[in-house]
Protein backbone atom coordinates (compact mmCIF):
# COMPACT_ATOMS: atom_id res chain seq x y z
CA UNK A 1 0.00 0.00 0.00
CA UNK A 2 3.12 2.22 -0.90
CA UNK A 3 3.45 4.26 -3.72
CA UNK A 4 6.33 4.00 -5.81
CA UNK A 5 8.23 7.23 -4.96
CA UNK A 6 7.85 6.13 -1.76
CA UNK A 7 9.60 2.70 -2.49
CA UNK A 8 12.04 4.01 -5.06
CA UNK A 9 15.06 4.80 -2.64
CA UNK A 10 14.62 2.03 -0.31
CA UNK A 11 18.27 0.24 -0.25
CA UNK A 12 18.97 -3.01 -2.02
CA UNK A 13 18.56 -4.76 1.91
CA UNK A 14 15.49 -3.51 2.16
CA UNK A 15 14.47 -5.75 -1.47
CA UNK A 16 16.36 -8.77 0.04
CA UNK A 17 14.38 -8.58 3.67
CA UNK A 18 10.87 -8.34 1.37
CA UNK A 19 11.76 -11.22 -0.87
CA UNK A 20 13.31 -13.86 1.90
CA UNK A 21 9.89 -12.93 3.54
CA UNK A 22 7.57 -14.70 1.22
CA UNK A 23 7.06 -17.18 -1.64
CA UNK A 24 6.70 -14.96 -4.87
CA UNK A 25 6.31 -15.58 -8.68
CA UNK A 26 6.07 -13.61 -11.48
CA UNK A 27 5.06 -13.99 -15.55
CA UNK A 28 8.05 -12.73 -17.15
CA UNK A 29 8.96 -12.34 -21.11
CA UNK A 30 12.75 -12.10 -21.71
CA UNK A 31 13.59 -11.01 -18.50
CA UNK A 32 10.78 -8.29 -18.48
CA UNK A 33 8.57 -8.63 -15.38
CA UNK A 34 4.56 -8.67 -16.58
CA UNK A 35 3.10 -9.69 -13.55
CA UNK A 36 4.05 -10.51 -10.04
CA UNK A 37 1.94 -12.49 -6.82
CA UNK A 38 3.37 -13.45 -3.27
CA UNK A 39 2.18 -15.88 -0.71
CA UNK A 40 3.35 -14.83 2.96
CA UNK A 41 2.92 -16.74 6.14
CA UNK A 42 0.74 -15.66 9.12
CA UNK A 43 1.53 -13.65 11.64
CA UNK A 44 1.68 -15.77 14.93
CA UNK A 45 -1.55 -13.83 15.87
CA UNK A 46 -3.65 -14.04 12.71
CA UNK A 47 -6.91 -15.94 13.99
CA UNK A 48 -8.36 -18.38 13.11
CA UNK A 49 -5.80 -18.35 10.60
CA UNK A 50 -3.54 -22.23 11.16
CA UNK A 51 0.04 -21.65 11.51
CA UNK A 52 1.88 -24.35 8.54
CA UNK A 53 -1.11 -25.00 6.36
CA UNK A 54 -2.11 -21.60 5.68
CA UNK A 55 -0.98 -18.59 3.45
CA UNK A 56 -2.17 -14.69 2.75
CA UNK A 57 -1.76 -14.13 -1.39
CA UNK A 58 -0.61 -10.68 -1.75
CA UNK A 59 0.65 -7.95 -4.04
CA UNK A 60 -0.76 -9.48 -7.28
CA UNK A 61 -0.16 -7.30 -10.24
CA UNK A 62 -0.37 -7.74 -13.92
CA UNK A 63 0.96 -5.31 -16.56
CA UNK A 64 -1.64 -3.50 -18.06
CA UNK A 65 -0.83 -4.38 -21.60
CA UNK A 66 -1.49 -8.19 -20.33
CA UNK A 67 -4.56 -7.84 -18.64
CA UNK A 68 -7.93 -9.61 -19.98
CA UNK A 69 -5.66 -12.79 -20.96
CA UNK A 70 -6.49 -14.89 -18.03
CA UNK A 71 -2.23 -14.28 -17.12
CA UNK A 72 -3.30 -13.40 -13.44
CA UNK A 73 -5.04 -16.42 -12.62
CA UNK A 74 -2.61 -18.75 -14.45
CA UNK A 75 -0.42 -16.85 -11.94
CA UNK A 76 -2.03 -17.13 -8.81
CA UNK A 77 -3.08 -20.85 -9.54
CA UNK A 78 0.92 -21.19 -10.69
CA UNK A 79 1.81 -19.70 -6.88
CA UNK A 80 -0.68 -21.57 -5.00
CA UNK A 81 0.65 -25.05 -6.73
CA UNK A 82 3.88 -24.73 -5.25
CA UNK A 83 2.36 -23.18 -1.85
CA UNK A 84 0.58 -26.77 -2.19
CA UNK A 85 3.76 -28.64 -2.94
CA UNK A 86 4.79 -27.00 1.14
CA UNK A 87 2.11 -28.19 2.79
CA UNK A 88 -0.50 -24.91 2.27
CA UNK A 89 -4.12 -25.51 2.02
CA UNK A 90 -5.80 -22.56 2.98
CA UNK A 91 -5.31 -19.29 0.94
CA UNK A 92 -6.47 -16.09 1.99
CA UNK A 93 -6.40 -12.75 0.88
CA UNK A 94 -8.05 -9.15 1.71
CA UNK A 95 -9.51 -7.07 -1.21
CA UNK A 96 -10.93 -3.42 -1.55
CA UNK A 97 -14.22 -3.86 -1.97
CA UNK A 98 -14.40 -1.82 -5.19
CA UNK A 99 -11.56 -3.54 -7.25
CA UNK A 100 -14.12 -5.09 -9.20
CA UNK A 101 -11.88 -7.13 -11.89
CA UNK A 102 -9.72 -8.43 -8.38
CA UNK A 103 -13.20 -9.72 -6.68
CA UNK A 104 -14.45 -11.02 -10.36
CA UNK A 105 -10.94 -13.18 -10.49
CA UNK A 106 -10.90 -14.65 -7.13
CA UNK A 107 -14.58 -15.41 -7.36
CA UNK A 108 -13.61 -17.25 -10.59
CA UNK A 109 -10.89 -19.14 -8.77
CA UNK A 110 -13.39 -20.11 -6.05
CA UNK A 111 -12.68 -18.12 -3.12
CA UNK A 112 -15.58 -17.29 -0.62
CA UNK A 113 -15.59 -14.27 1.64
CA UNK A 114 -15.27 -15.14 5.61
CA UNK A 115 -16.87 -12.30 6.80
CA UNK A 116 -13.87 -11.30 8.93
CA UNK A 117 -13.94 -7.27 9.17
CA UNK A 118 -10.78 -5.34 7.92
CA UNK A 119 -8.43 -3.40 10.52
CA UNK A 120 -8.25 -0.65 7.90
CA UNK A 121 -10.29 2.93 9.17
CA UNK A 122 -10.14 4.60 5.99
CA UNK A 123 -11.31 1.82 3.08
CA UNK A 124 -13.28 -1.59 3.32
CA UNK A 125 -11.43 -4.87 2.59
CA UNK A 126 -13.38 -8.21 2.03
CA UNK A 127 -11.30 -11.36 2.92
CA UNK A 128 -11.46 -14.11 1.07
CA UNK A 129 -10.24 -17.93 1.39
CA UNK A 130 -10.20 -20.47 -0.89
CA UNK A 131 -9.53 -24.31 1.41
CA UNK A 132 -7.86 -27.18 -0.10
CA UNK A 133 -8.96 -30.75 1.38
CA UNK A 134 -5.46 -31.84 0.87
CA UNK A 135 -2.01 -30.57 -0.19
CA UNK A 136 -2.10 -32.64 -2.79
CA UNK A 137 -2.66 -32.03 -6.35
CA UNK A 138 -5.25 -33.43 -8.79
CA UNK A 139 -2.88 -35.04 -11.69
CA UNK A 140 -5.66 -33.97 -13.79
CA UNK A 141 -5.99 -30.50 -12.68
CA UNK A 142 -2.15 -30.23 -12.52
CA UNK A 143 -1.92 -31.07 -16.29
CA UNK A 144 -5.11 -28.84 -17.44
CA UNK A 145 -2.49 -26.00 -15.30
CA UNK A 146 0.40 -26.63 -17.51
CA UNK A 147 -1.29 -27.00 -20.21
CA UNK A 148 -2.30 -23.20 -19.91
CA UNK A 149 0.84 -21.93 -18.98
CA UNK A 150 2.11 -23.86 -21.97
CA UNK A 151 0.17 -22.25 -24.06
CA UNK A 152 1.52 -18.98 -22.60
CA UNK A 153 4.50 -19.79 -23.43
CA UNK A 154 4.23 -20.55 -27.41
CA UNK A 155 1.26 -17.80 -27.58
CA UNK A 156 3.04 -15.10 -25.53
CA UNK A 157 6.47 -16.10 -25.26
CA UNK A 158 6.02 -15.95 -21.48
CA UNK A 159 7.15 -18.22 -18.59
CA UNK A 160 5.89 -18.48 -14.94
CA UNK A 161 8.76 -18.48 -12.31
CA UNK A 162 9.06 -18.46 -8.70
CA UNK A 163 11.71 -15.11 -7.23
CA UNK A 164 14.46 -16.08 -4.60
CA UNK A 165 17.31 -13.94 -3.50
CA UNK A 166 20.93 -14.41 -4.96
CA UNK A 167 22.59 -16.98 -2.61
CA UNK A 168 25.93 -15.80 -3.42
CA UNK A 169 28.61 -13.57 -1.35
CA UNK A 170 27.86 -10.38 -3.09
CA UNK A 171 24.27 -8.21 -2.64
CA UNK A 172 22.24 -8.55 -5.44
CA UNK A 173 22.27 -4.81 -6.92
CA UNK A 174 19.58 -2.62 -6.21
CA UNK A 175 15.89 -3.38 -7.22
CA UNK A 176 17.47 -6.65 -8.61
CA UNK A 177 15.70 -10.15 -8.08
CA UNK A 178 17.97 -12.90 -9.27
CA UNK A 179 17.12 -16.55 -9.35
CA UNK A 180 19.20 -17.95 -6.76
CA UNK A 181 22.00 -20.63 -7.38
CA UNK A 182 21.21 -23.49 -4.62
CA UNK A 183 18.53 -24.91 -5.03
CA UNK A 184 15.34 -24.36 -2.87
CA UNK A 185 12.34 -27.17 -2.49
CA UNK A 186 10.47 -25.03 -5.24
CA UNK A 187 13.04 -24.90 -7.57
CA UNK A 188 12.88 -28.20 -9.11
CA UNK A 189 9.28 -27.59 -9.82
CA UNK A 190 9.97 -24.01 -10.86
CA UNK A 191 12.66 -24.91 -13.32
CA UNK A 192 10.49 -28.04 -14.97
CA UNK A 193 7.52 -25.52 -15.27
CA UNK A 194 9.42 -23.06 -17.43
CA UNK A 195 12.07 -24.08 -19.97
CA UNK A 196 12.69 -20.90 -21.80
CA UNK A 197 13.17 -17.55 -21.18
CA UNK A 198 15.87 -15.84 -18.85
CA UNK A 199 16.00 -15.91 -14.86
CA UNK A 200 13.63 -13.61 -12.95
CA UNK A 201 14.75 -10.64 -12.05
Amino acid sequence: MATADQLKDKPAEYWTKRLESATRAVVQCQGRVLGIAAAQPPEADHHPVSWGRACFIESVWVDPSMRGRGIGERLVTYLMEQQRQAGIQDFYLWVFDNNEPAIGLYKRMEFKPTGRPSDLVDRHEIQYLRAFDSNLIDDDELARNQAARQQDRDDLGITYRLLTVNSQPHPPKPGRWLAATSMSKYWKASRNDSTCGKPAR
